[in-house]
Parts: structure tokens; C-alpha cells; sequence
């Protein structure tokens, strides 16, 4: 069965309450769905969050990640990684968060690189290029 715990999320208005519940059920799901800010030649992926729940959700919380990338997203190398999230997908990501949250701006407070698989489970994470250009 499909549990949509994001709308379970953002339906509660507390946001302390909202924040806990990102903490605790957000995070630690069965499969996580996401993409990254970009994606290195060598196959590194690089992603930014504002509260930690993506990067902790895809770092260690969620049993199963599937990352959907568009080859739009692919950059030489780390440094790459950091301009094009920091300069274009955090715009972007802005302009997203003032329509659907009524927030003045987004913010990069965390940045992950995910180098290699995890050694202790390491099929955890599957990644999907599409050949076009998807999302920022």
C-alpha cells in the first residue's frame, strides 16, 4: 500500500510538530524518491537541503533510495557540483519554495557528495538517467 508521507506532512500547520514528523517518518521510509542537484562525470551525486531531511533520508534513513536524474544534470566533477547547486538549483528551488511555501527564499545549510555506495549496504541507492533535461 502507498502511504504518501509527504502530504502527511505538510498537512500538519505546527511546525515544530511539521519538523518532527520529517524527522521521524520522513526520513526513514521504506523507499525514499528523489533527485540530485548534479551528477559528476565519475558518478558522484551531489545534493543540498535546507532542513536535513533529504540528505539524512538519503544518507542513512530510507531502507531503499531511487534517484532520478536528468542528463541535464551532469557536471565534471565536485567543484561543478557545488556552482550548479549553489548558483542555479538553489535559484530555482527558491522560486519553488516562494510559490508553494510563501517563504522569501530557500537556503543551502546542507550539502552532501555521496562519493561510493555504503559498505554496509551497498544496493541501498539505485540511480535512473533519463536522457532529458528534468527539474533543476
Amino acid at each position: 500500500a502507498w502511504d504518501n508521507v509527504h502530504a502527511t506532512i505538510l498537512a500538519e500547520k505546527d511546525p515544530a510538530k511539521q519538523a518532527e514528523l520529517r524527522r521521524t517518518i520522513g526520513s526513514t521510509v521504506d523507499y525514499y524518491l528523489t533527485s540530485m542537484s548534479a551528477v559528476t562525470e565519475d558518478g558522484k551525486l551531489a545534493h543540498a537541503d535546507l532542513s536535513g531531511s533529504k540528505v539524512g533520508g538519503v544518507a542513512f534513513g530510507a531502507a531503499n533510495v531511487i534517484v532520478v536524474v536528468g542528463t541535464n544534470k551532469i557536471v565534471k566533477d565536485e567543484d561543478e557540483a557545488w556552482t550548479r547547486t549553489n548558483e542555479f538549483a538553489l535559484a530555482a528551488e527558491s522560486a519553488r519554495a516562494r510559490d508553494a511555501y510563501g517563504v522569501p527564499a530557500s537556503a543551502i545549510v546542507n550539502f552532501e557528495v555521496l562519493r561510493a555506495a555504503n559498505p554496509f549496504a551497498p544496493g541501498r541507492i539505485q540511480v535512473v538517467l533519463v536522457n532529458d533535461a528534468l527539474g533543476f
